[in-house]
Formats: C-alpha cells, structure tokens, sequence
C-alpha cells in the first residue's frame, strides 16, 4: 500500500522543535506501522539536517507547487493526506482532478488568517474571503482530519459535517526508560509561546522551595527570552534550552520523581491547540497535571493525568500533590498497555477506516 503525505507550507522545518513536526513524524511512523509505504511531498527545499535521518529517503523535494501536482498526477496512491495551509488552499481543486477523482484527506489545524478579522475592515475583508475558500473547496473534499474538538465544530459551521474525524494525538514510542530518581521535578518542555501560563507558574515559587520541588524549563521559541528574564529571581529554575526528548532520559533530567506540566491560559491562540507534548510526557511514563484550557479528551488517560483550574494557584497545587502522589504506587499503571491504546499506529488506524468507510 502506498500513501502521500503532502506538505507545502514553506518553513515547515525552519523551527523543527515545535508540536507539528512531532505531529508529522507520529503521522508518518504510524502509517508505516500499518504498512503503508509513504512519500512525502514537501514544497521548497529545505536543510536536510533538520530532518529525521530515517525518513530522509521518503522525502521528494520540489520547487514549485507545478512541480508537485505533475509528480501527484503520475503516480497512484492509496491514501492521500494533505496537510492544508494558506499555501495550498487554492489548489485542492487541482489537486483532486489530477488524481482521477481519488478520495483526498485534509489535515486542518486551524483556519487561515483568523486573527486577522480582529485587525482592521481590510482584515475582515480578507478573512471573509478565505473563509469562502474553505467553504467552497473543504465541501468537495471526501474527509476532513482535525485534532482539536473546537476546530471540528466550528468547521461543521462551513457545511462539512459528516466528513470531518476527529481524533486527537498520539503517544510517540521511546525504548529509554525513566532513571530512579529522589528529587522532586516538575518539567516544562516545548516551546515557549505566549499561551502559556508561565506567572502562574512564576506564583508557585514558595511551594516549590518548601517542598523541594525544582522546575525544569526545557525548549525555546520566540518566548524563551522574556520567560527565562521573568524567572531570573527564582531559586526553583533551571532553563536548559532546546534537548531532544530521548536525552531528557540519557541525562536522568526525567527520572522517577518527574511530572510533566501544560499550563495553559485561555486565549485565541489556544483555541485549537492540542498540545503534543501531553503525549510525549506519557511516552516517557511520567503523570501530567494540566490547565482546563487544554481541550483534550483524557476519559481514557484517568489516574496519569491531572487537571486544574486554568489560572488557578490552590487548584494547581492540589493537582501536583496528587501527580506527585501517583508515586507511591507507580507501579499500579499499566504504561504498555496504556501507550499501545493511544500509539500513533492506533491513530492512524481510526483515520484510514474512517477514510475508506465508503
């Protein structure tokens, strides 16, 4: 079986650290898990150093959007995956004609340009118009992929109901093994963006320093700066930059006293964010607490991860108390089974059944 993943947002790979990235490599293992054979189409060339040494020979790298669609029209596929963008919103049309008609899936993460109707007239303008793109081109399309429930709904408002999945994140599979551990971590990892709730964070100063508690803030992006000035006071901080995740368990930065954290604040920019690292957490078998502004659905997560109250100081506390207590019988936790459930393979499974359901 052969399957097309097509990608042409131009600086996708610029910043290779962020959430998509680790979303694509989940995409592409769990369809190789399912034996899908899978060509990756990206637009503009990139630096193949950011890439993943072992799915570099998958990759087939083109200049121009012409260059894709005559390598799409002479080879067949069987499942065709679309990452949609700005980019290639105008294209789909010609993209659908040009392989007979094939059922097409598209990947949305968002809708293009939203912000920009909060701008200006001019920015209204221009969202109603791409708004009107999504319409007409997303009704002719034959599934809809989305990770985010908020996103689906508000999709089902452009008359595309019935062809949109959802299904959220999957649990990435690392063969390193937490190290025993005495001290107390909360860790922080990704990048730093502004829907985060970092003084909230900064606010729990004098409960970490009581109970010996130290934070770890591992990644960068465009807030790493200001985040890393924000905490230069604390005694409970460490800011260790970018490092990639298996390390975190060579280094024993994660070890057996580790709990992962996602704090976010409620705001536009995370509407229709699901956050990755959740599942990267879990794959590294450690409890997550996380903000009621994370719109995920955790039923099958209950007992590893904990919620608070979004901006909420008490109610934060109280869920470190109980991840940290999660400790005490760790071993009680079925990670394999856990982890198989929610893998990536497993992901894909419910995509592919959902793509071929006619």
């Amino acid at each position: 079986m052969r399957a097309l993943y097509l990608i042409t947002q131009k600086d996708f790979f610029q910043m290779p650290h962020g959430g998509a990235v680790s979303h694509h490599l989940g995409i592409f293992d769990g369809l190789v898990e399912l034996g899908y054979d899978v060509t990756i189409i990206q637009l503009n060339p990139v630096d193949l150093n950011v890439i993943p040494t072992r799915i570099k020979k998958n990759y087939i790298f083109v200049n121009t959007m012409q260059q894709m669609l005559s390598f799409i029209a002479k080879n067949h596929f069987d499942f065709y995956l679309i990452r949609k963008n700005i980019n290639n919103l105008l294209w789909l049309n010609k993209i659908q004609s040009i392989t007979n008609n094939n059922k097409l899936c598209v990947e949305i993460n968002g809708l293009s340009l939203q912000n920009m109707q909060d701008k200006s007239i001019i920015g209204k303008l221009i969202y109603s118009l791409i708004k009107f793109l999504h319409c007409n081109y997303l009704q002719k399309i034959h599934s809809i992929y989305v990770v985010n429930q908020n996103l689906k709904i508000d999709l089902q408002k452009l008359d595309t109901s019935g062809k949109i999945i959802h299904i959220e994140n999957g649990i990435p599979f690392i063969k390193k093994t937490v190290k025993k551990g005495s001290i107390k971590k909360i860790l922080f990892f990704g990048r730093f963006q502004n829907y985060n709730d970092y003084k909230l964070l900064l606010s729990l100063e004098s409960y970490f320093l009581k109970n010996n508690i130290i934070l770890e803030m591992i990644g960068d992006g465009p807030e790493f700066s200001s985040i890393k000035h924000l905490f230069r006071k604390s005694k409970h901080v460490i800011f260790r930059g970018f490092i990639e995740r298996s390390d975190f368990l060579k280094s024993g930065i994660v070890s057996s006293k580790t709990i992962g954290i996602i704090p976010l604040n409620i705001n536009k920019d995370s509407k229709y964010l699901s956050p990755i690292k959740l599942y990267e957490y879990l794959a590294m078998k450690i409890p997550v607490v996380y903000s009621s502004a994370m719109n995920v659905d955790v039923s099958t997560l209950e007992g590893v991860v904990f919620k608070y109250d979004v901006g909420n100081k008490d109610s934060c506390i109280e869920s470190i108390k109980s991840a940290f207590a999660l400790y005490e019988n760790i071993y009680n936790v079925e990670w394999v089974k856990l982890i198989e459930n929610h893998s990536w393979d497993e992901r894909m499974k419910l995509l592919v059944e959902f793509y071929n359901r006619d």
